[in-house]
């Protein structure tokens, strides 16, 4: 418990050199800091919910980012040599798969990565910069 104190104090003491004017009292979390992380994938994958039966296409041999939301990307990829298509909502139901199997939660904030393969396309969930 000792040392915890003494490096907290010499973390503090490190922040006052840089900047004197630090008053951890006054330091403020950005707006909805937390609460924008856990949306930001529920909200490009509600996109293709909207989007239902329309399709989704991707031109042959190629992926395409089919919905994005600030560092969640959902890319579509074609394995064909023909474009094939796909119904926008199932490709809603594929990232909920991803997040069930492959998400983990850290201080409420769910991460996902993955991928999903079927006999002529592949969905993929990333977290890249929109």
């Amino acid at each position: 418990m000792k040392s915890t104190v003494a490096g907290i104090a010499l973390l503090a003491s490190a922040i006052l050199a840089i900047n004197p004017t630090f008053n951890a009292e006054e330091f403020q979390e950005p707006e909805g800091g937390l609460e924008v992380r856990q949306t930001t994938c529920a909200n490009a994958i509600n996109r293709l919910i909207t989007l239902g039966t329309n399709y989704c296409s991707v031109p042959a041999s190629t992926c395409a980012r089919v919905a994005c939301s600030n560092s969640c990307s959902i890319y579509l990829c074609n394995n064909r040599f023909i474009e094939t298509s796909v119904h926008c909502s199932d490709i809603a139901i594929d990232m909920g798969i991803i997040v069930s199997r492959c998400g983990t939660v850290a201080n409420g904030d769910t991460r996902a990565r993955g991928t999903l393969s079927f006999p002529s396309h592949y969905t993929y969930l990333t977290q890249q910069t929109c």
